[in-house]
């Protein structure tokens, strides 16, 4: 129904196309099915002894999510196979022309369905993640605090999501857009915002599961392969970490949510693409200066590279920091803790990204002329995104310094300065100011678009504010500049410090400092060279008018922030893993399978085998 420009005057031919019986009757009996094959499990678990493992217990909390999923689904097919067609057919065009209410069971179901989705989709990789790690672990690494964090996570982001979308109220008739006979997402909803809460609510954690539960499967092989090459090797060998032969199966559970839902996935892309093929063929008069104004597709793509690479990145230094005894120090923790807030920034400027590739050109030109004129509220995605990445930015600037404090005092004093006390203060102070800060200019209503003042394609400040650069200074920038201040303020420090006592790294009389620590006295030079450029058009910008056409060389540095801002765990992932020779042979001798304790660490695989 997205394949034309007229959306939704066209809505008469959409909602009068009715799904046939066929349809009804397969979501149906898949259901029913599905439903027996829950209370199967459930009933396995609690009655066969032999399977009341680890893996079982999350397949169950799995067969939950589903079981939830099916009788939604069950209950939309009933709805639509009761309903009256004229009248089905006369509310649907009242709800397309309106978009406001919907019939009750319409909106329960819909609730139900998108968050046991979800929730399905969290349990699924959180089941491959258990099998991969209990193979590598050698023992059942599922306990009850893991269990404890599996259902927070699992049950309450899902939640979360949901209930957000009916707050906002997304939730409701679909006109089987990408669904079957059953409700999600308002059809009514321009296109862009039906794509937006789509993904939000499903469809990105879909395909997200689809490539993580590849990768642990294939990691699951890759350990299983590695240690058949030494020794007889069976799935369940070594009853200590709690598998059974039998579990293995678990290992292909991400092959059957592909194939069962990849066709959901694949109408869902060809309805996105239909809908931006029909961006350029509108009716509205879009101007030059107005097309202008608008980011090429370059600047998208360096945000898009950027942002996976740093995603990448932070995995890696969270496997160094897991896996790496030799680098399992005060400092590398400090540099954990700022990888989660560049995660947090990386992920929400590829949000950001996505919203602005996902956008309808013309809606997206109307929306920006209003807020110019009427300063008004802006989309839920583009307000949340910068509130994520105003707080994990100013997190990372806060993170940066206390690690060059704490390197500089470390060496100074020669012992741990990083005492339990001071690392409670700098977790309060790194991530309690920059949430004040954030909650701060929530309140103010201040977040928001920003028409590339300052940054990429991605929301932070309203540029339609009169006092706009006042907050990107506190909300940002002004940390920004400080954090540049501190930090080659402390490298100074830590360099005379060092010249005036003859002093080297390994020369160090205490084992609170490694060698390879040296390379975090450069950090500041990783977030200089990174988000300088930002810093500049924020500087140009401020003199400038912020409502001109961006020029030639602000459009050369829009490329470069637009890499720069989300590359930070990219680049420390590069500084801190693989040019730290200890942690680079480490994970090279792991990867080759040797498995070689380095520096006196444990050997990995401590239960032998029988």
């Amino acid at each position: 129904m997205w394949n034309n420009s007229s959306f939704p005057a066209d809505i008469d031919s959409a909602v009068s196309i009715s799904l046939p019986d066929s349809v009804v009757i397969l979501t149906t009996i898949s259901s029913v099915l599905s439903v027996f094959g829950a209370i199967t499990i459930f009933l396995s678990y609690l009655i066969v002894r032999e399977a009341q493992n680890s893996t079982r217990l999350l397949l169950v909390h799995v067969t939950a999510a589903d079981l939830f999923t099916c009788v939604g689904t069950l209950v939309g097919s009933i709805r639509y196979f009761l309903r009256n067609e004229d009248d089905y057919i006369i509310k649907e065009k009242t709800l397309a022309i309106n978009c406001t209410g919907t019939d009750n069971v319409c909106l329960v179901q819909s609730f139900v369905n998108t968050f046991s989705a979800m929730a399905s989709f969290f349990w699924t990789a959180i089941i491959m993640l258990h099998i991969l790690m209990t193979l590598h672990k050698m023992e059942d690494w599922t306990n009850r605090w893991k269990i404890v964090a599996f259902n927070i996570i699992s049950w309450g982001i899902p939640l979360a999501i949901t209930i957000a979308a009916a707050a906002e109220g997304a939730l409701g008739e679909d006109f089987s857009i990408s669904t079957g006979p059953w409700c999600w997402i308002k059809g009514c909803l321009s296109p862009t915002t039906v794509i937006m809460w789509m993904s939000v609510t499903g469809k990105f954690w879909e395909v997200l599961t689809y490539l993580v539960s590849m990768l642990f499967y294939l990691g699951s092989k890759y350990l299983i392969w590695r240690r058949t090459r030494t020794q007889t090797y069976s799935f369940g060998e070594n009853s200590n970490y709690n598998l059974r032969d039998e579990d293995q199966l678990y290992t292909m559970i991400f092959l059957v949510l592909v194939p069962l839902r990849i066709f959901g996935t694949i109408r869902f892309f060809i309805a996105v693409h239909k809908n931006m093929s029909s961006n350029n063929s509108s009716p509205v008069n879009i101007t030059v200066s107005d097309r202008v104004s608008l980011l090429p597709q370059s600047v998208l793509i360096c945000t898009f590279v950027s942002s996976f690479l740093s995603i990448i990145g932070a995995v890696v230094i969270f496997i160094t920091y897991c896996l790496v005894t030799v680098a399992k120090n005060q400092t590398r923790r400090l540099l954990v803790y700022l990888t989660i807030a560049d995660l947090m920034t990386a992920v929400g400027n590829l949000v950001g990204a996505l919203r602005y590739v996902l956008r309808n050109e013309t809606e997206y030109l109307t929306i920006r002329h209003q807020i110019q004129n009427t300063c008004i509220k802006t989309d839920a995605v583009c307000e949340v995104q910068s509130f994520v990445t105003t707080f994990s930015s100013l997190s990372s600037f806060f993170w940066t310094s206390i690690i060059m404090i704490h390197i500089m005092m470390t060496l100074i004093t020669q012992r741990e300065w990083s005492t339990f006390r001071n690392r409670v203060i700098y977790h309060c102070v790194s991530w309690g100011v920059p949430l004040g800060i954030t909650f701060l200019a929530l309140s103010y209503d201040v977040l928001g678009e920003d028409f590339f003042t300052s940054t990429g394609p991605w929301c932070w400040i309203k540029g339609c504010l009169p006092n706009v650069f006042l907050w990107m200074t506190l909300t940002g920038k002004g940390w920004e500049i400080l954090t540049y201040i501190l930090t080659m303020t402390f490298y100074i420090i830590m360099k005379i410090y060092m010249w005036k006592k003859r002093l080297r790294f390994r020369d160090r009389s205490h084992h609170h400092l490694r060698e390879e620590d040296e390379l975090y006295i450069m950090i500041f030079f990783v977030i200089i060279i990174l988000r300088a450029t930002g810093t500049i058009r924020f500087l140009y910008a401020s003199v400038e008018n912020i409502n001109d056409s961006p020029g030639t060389f602000d459009m050369v540095l829009v490329h470069i922030q637009s890499f720069g801002d989300s590359a930070q765990a990219f680049a420390n992932c590069i500084l801190f893993c693989f040019r730290d020779t200890a942690v680079r042979k480490d994970l090279w001798n792991r990867v080759r399978g040797i498995g070689q304790p380095m520096r006196g660490e444990a050997p990995l695989l401590a239960n032998t085998m029988n």
